[in-house]
């Protein structure tokens, strides 16, 4: 068996998932947009290269990046908030003309729940559910999951992941103190230690091309889930708003199902 997967972008979950690779004797090659990263990577044991995603064309030896590699995990943010005017849809694209001559290549691509809107009533949402999304990010990644599936060459499985959380990082920080917009709704959140276990899962999924939720199945109000996160870490509470509160449940229980998968980390999991 082929045992090199390529990971495009190298960064808070690229990084742990190709150390957890290599652990299981995979070969990666891993990529970043900033040199000064590459000679980190290398010390990781991942095998670097310095790719580049604009909108007209992919900078960087992208045919030495996916040599012999049989699955490529796209996990690149689409970061609009600080450039609105960019298309991420045209920078997958740009990718993409490298897979053209590719045959049966597993790509997982890692989304995003923001491909659904929050609603007053609190609409859940599943796997099969039409992305509604009124965001641009979400639009964004809607459309380039839809790019994805659209390829037949490509044996394309989606990844929608919740808020991340874990390995020191929480969003209860940055909410400490501050108002929190939305108390009442719930929280759709999952530990980054569960993020690469189901990317495991779906490595070795045999199955037709999918999207997947990766979320964990408990969704407690904002403001009571993040005043007992901010108690235990002795940090101040979000502070009460009068918002009107919208907001969504995402439904994992198909990936679940599917894919035979129990959460190991709950929402109180060490950070």
């Amino acid at each position: 068996m082929n045992k090199n997967i390529a990971v495009l972008g190298c960064g808070w979950l690229g990084v742990p998932l190709a150390k957890k690779l290599i652990a299981l004797g995979y070969v990666v090659h891993g990529s970043t947009q900033t040199p000064s990263k590459l000679s980190a990577l290398k010390s990781e044991g991942i095998v670097p290269f310095l790719i580049g995603l604009n909108e007209t064309q992919t900078e960087g030896d992208v045919k030495a990046f996916l040599k012999n590699c049989q699955v490529l995990i796209i996990n690149i943010p689409p970061r609009l908030k600080q450039h609105p005017r960019t298309s991420f849809v045209n920078k997958i694209k740009s990718f993409l003309f490298h897979l053209d001559e590719l045959i049966n290549i597993k790509v997982i691509f890692v989304s995003s729940t923001s491909v659904f809107k929050d609603t007053p009533e609190i609409s859940c949402y599943d796997e099969f559910t039409k992305p509604n999304g009124n965001l641009i990010s979400g639009k964004q990644l809607a459309e380039t999951e839809t790019l994805l599936l659209s390829k037949p060459h490509l044996n394309t499985k989606i990844i929608r992941f919740g808020g991340l959380f874990g390995a020191g990082r929480h969003p209860a920080r940055f909410l400490s103190n501050r108002p929190l917009k939305n108390p009442n709704s719930p929280v759709n959140l999952i530990h980054l230690e569960d993020c690469l276990a189901l990317i495991l899962k779906i490595i070795d999924f045999k199955g037709e091309p999918f999207i997947f939720h990766g979320i964990y199945p408990n969704h407690p109000k904002k403001m009571n889930y993040y005043s007992a996160i901010c108690e235990t870490k002795n940090i101040e509470p979000p502070l009460a708003t009068d918002y009107p509160n919208v907001g969504k449940i995402i439904n994992s229980e198909i990936t679940s199902k599917l894919l035979n998968f129990n959460y190991k980390n709950n929402l109180f999991a060490t950070q």
